[in-house]
C-alpha cells in the first residue's frame, strides 16, 4: 500500500501544481502596465475626444441649418389663403 500511494503522490502532486500556476499565468495576461498601456488608454481617450466633437459639429450644423430654412421660410411671401377671383367685365353704356 504504501508503494501505490508513493507513485500517486508524484503525479498528484505535478497536477496540483500545474493547475494553481496556470489560473496566475493567464490572469497576468491580462493586466497591462507600463508604456504600452497608457499609450493605449491616451489613444483611446483621444478617439473618443475626437468623436464627441464630431458629434457636437453634426448637431450644431443641423441647428444651423434648421435655423436658416426657418429664417428663410419667414422671409419668403406667404401665398394668400383664397385664390383672388377675377374681375367681372364692366357693361359699357350703349353709345347714342
Amino acid at each position: 500500500m504504501s508503494l501505490k500511494s508513493k507513485k500517486i503522490t508524484l503525479p498528484l502532486l505535478l497536477v496540483l501544481l500545474s493547475a494553481l500556476c496556470v489560473p496566475a499565468l493567464s490572469q497576468a495576461e491580462d493586466y497591462e502596465t507600463g508604456p504600452i498601456s497608457a499609450k493605449r488608454a491616451a489613444e483611446q481617450r483621444e478617439a473618443l475626444a475626437k468623436k464627441t466633437e464630431k458629434i457636437r459639429l453634426k448637431k450644431e450644423a443641423a441647428a444651423k441649418k434648421k435655423a436658416e430654412e426657418a429664417a428663410g421660410a419667414a422671409a419668403q411671401p406667404t401665398a394668400p389663403a383664397e385664390p383672388a377671383q377675377p374681375e367681372a367685365p364692366k357693361e359699357t353704356a350703349p353709345a347714342k
